[in-house]
């Protein structure tokens, strides 16, 4: 199912959390696998894989900013996965 963001959620009761879910079972972004990745809004197919590919081409996103280099990342879907994705890992030193 798709995430949507706390204030929407129709269904509030805790679930599982996936091995890409961090705090609050939010999506991992430095974890998560492309089908993961398509649960959360405005993620289709294809820019779920380009997540995927660049953070192993780059290394972790570790932030909002490390997952905007991302093409289809603008800053209307950032606001839209802030409240959905958390970062474990460091974001890669350029």
């Amino acid at each position: 199912p798709p995430l949507t963001p706390p204030s929407l959620a129709a269904d509030t009761r805790p679930r599982a959390a996936s091995p890409a879910a961090g705090p609050g079972g939010v999506l991992d972004a430095d974890r998560a696998d492309s089908a993961a990745f398509e649960r959360l809004p405005g993620v289709g197919p294809a820019l779920a894989r380009r997540l995927v590919a660049d953070r192993r081409a780059r290394g972790p996103f570790g932030s909002m900013a490390g997952l905007s280099r991302v093409p289809g990342v603008g800053p209307a879907l950032e606001r839209t996965l802030a409240p959905l994705v958390t970062f474990s890992g460091s974001a890669a030193v350029p």
